[in-house]
């Protein structure tokens, strides 16, 4: 397994879930 890719998959992961957030928010 690369690190890096799960780093990707993790980081691509956070991100949506601070959109969700977001529009949660909203």
């Amino acid at each position: 397994k690369d690190i890096r890719e799960e780093a990707e998959k993790y980081a691509k992961e956070s991100l949506k879930e601070e959109d969700e957030s977001d529009d949660d928010n909203m």
